[in-house]
């Protein structure tokens, strides 16, 4: 009790952030676990990245990936645009200039393309994908529907960071959120093969002044974004299935 109580004296009073406050309160009791409010985590990465404001702000926005694959050139990109119709993803892999794939994503149906070969997922597998290709998963919550869970508090490399539990179907993935800086460190996704395990580094202002991170790291790799470019007036057209004339 004595611990709790430190806790929220040290917010209330205002001397100290939520993190410090855990500080002093594990000063008290080592075993101690503080449960806050989820959507105060949440808003405090909101605010860490830039602000609501900001955030709305991005209209469209395309990551690209370039890499060296048996000497060719191959580059990715995911596209996503905010339109009033919904949101709207294509992604593409090209080799060398030449286009090898490319997968149109709406809420309700993903169209691939690779080749000659044209594949449509439609239903609740389409909107799984659907709702992991987000580019900016956490504004987007309310809009999927997803509804995230605070599970405690743990260190993350001697820093204190708030566990986050989302569901994407039956798929959870924990996301864990710096006390002090607000900002997402790791990215934990269980999986039948074993726990996947993300590093979330590298944070560079984007667009309107919105922070992102451009390396993801775990044990077998780095993933580094190349370049990211922000409102660059794409279009609804850029985003629709050629053959069926869908999104939107």
């Amino acid at each position: 009790m004595k611990t709790v109580c430190l806790f929220w004296l040290c917010l209330i009073i205002g001397v100290c952030s939520p993190c410090r406050a855990i500080e002093y309160a594990e000063t008290e009791d080592e075993n101690m676990t503080v449960l806050l409010n989820v959507d105060s985590v949440m808003n405090a990465y909101i605010t860490a990245i830039g602000g609501w404001e900001k955030v709305k702000a991005i209209k469209d926005m395309t990551i690209i990936h370039r890499m060296q694959v048996n000497g060719k050139e191959v580059i990715r990109k995911t596209s996503q645009i905010n339109a009033p119709e919904g949101t709207f993803f294509v992604l593409s892999a090209s080799e060398d200039g030449e286009e090898k794939y490319k997968s149109v994503i709406e809420k309700n149906k993903v169209s691939i393309t690779t080749g000659s070969s044209r594949n449509i997922i439609e239903g609740e597998r389409a909107t799984q994908i659907y709702n992991q290709t987000f580019l900016m998963i956490e504004p987007a919550y309310e809009q999927i529907g997803v509804k995230p869970e605070l599970e405690g508090v743990q260190k993350i490399d001697g820093r204190y960071a708030f566990k986050v539990k989302a569901m994407f179907g039956n798929q959870p993935i924990y996301s864990f959120y710096d006390c002090e800086t607000g900002l997402k460190v790791e990215v934990l996704i269980p999986t039948p093969k074993g726990i996947s395990v993300s590093y979330i580094e590298d944070y560079r202002e984007i667009g309107p002044g919105v922070l992102y991170s451009f390396s993801m790291r775990n044990k077998d790799q780095v993933n580094t974004i190349h370049k990211i470019e922000v409102n660059q007036g794409l279009k609804m057209e850029d985003f629709q299935d050629r053959k069926s004339g869908s999104a939107g």
